[in-house]
């Protein structure tokens, strides 16, 4: 099973030299293969700090590709936090940070599951990747849409669940079931925090790096 995880990796890795953003598949599935000799690590570290620490690293190659990816395209249509590269790396880990931050006080308080982690953290990056264009889209052409709605999916709510992979048995298993009232409550959190960062937090990190 390992071996023909490492020939998808490589198989994977090979296609995406074109396209580097491609390059999250096969880090996470090296992930996934060495999780036992990654856990032996990360159990040193304290549980907040290790989360907060590997959620944000996991992202930071997110972007890291994503950067990468836009290159070549022109200043203005990039897909990034900031147009300017070096600028989008040096905000990027605050957003990172503050949102697997928000993440590990829920699975903290709460005992979620990974399949309900990858449905909060994707619907969150659904309705908020490129200023909603995905939500907006998906009404135009739903086929289209749907099936890049997936691929972000994906591409993005991956990482919450491969930090919990590599710290879930350090949390308490009699937390809270999170209630219908919790569930109502998220869409709520999660905009809060997205309207703070993009129109607060954001708009201070360019002033500071001179945007």
């Amino acid at each position: 099973m390992k071996k023909k995880l490492l020939i998808l990796t490589i198989f994977l890795f090979i296609i995406s030299i074109e396209s580097p953003q491609g390059m999250i598949f096969p880090m996470w599935i090296v992930i996934f293969i060495f999780k036992d000799k990654l856990i032996k690590i990360v159990d040193k570290i304290a549980l907040p700090i290790a989360f907060i620490w590997i959620g944000t690293l996991l992202w930071l190659f997110t972007e890291f590709f994503a950067i990468l990816n836009n290159l070549n395209v022109e200043y203005g249509k990039r897909i990034l936090m900031s147009q300017d590269p070096i600028t989008d790396i040096l905000i990027a880990p605050a957003y990172y940070t503050f949102f697997i931050s928000l993440i590990y006080f829920l699975v903290k308080k709460y005992n979620f599951s990974k399949k309900e982690i990858f449905f909060i953290s994707g619907i969150y990056w659904i309705f908020t990747e490129n200023n909603w264009i995905i939500l907006l889209n998906i009404f135009i052409n739903p086929l289209l849409w749907t099936a890049t709605a997936f691929l972000v999916m994906s591409v993005y709510a991956v990482f919450p669940i491969l930090t919990y992979l590599l710290t879930e048995h350090r949390f308490e298993n009699n937390r809270q079931k999170p209630t219908i009232k919790i569930y109502l409550l998220l869409p709520i959190i999660l905009f809060l925090f997205w309207a703070i960062f993009w129109n607060i937090t954001l708009p201070i990190f360019k002033i500071i790096f001179w945007e």
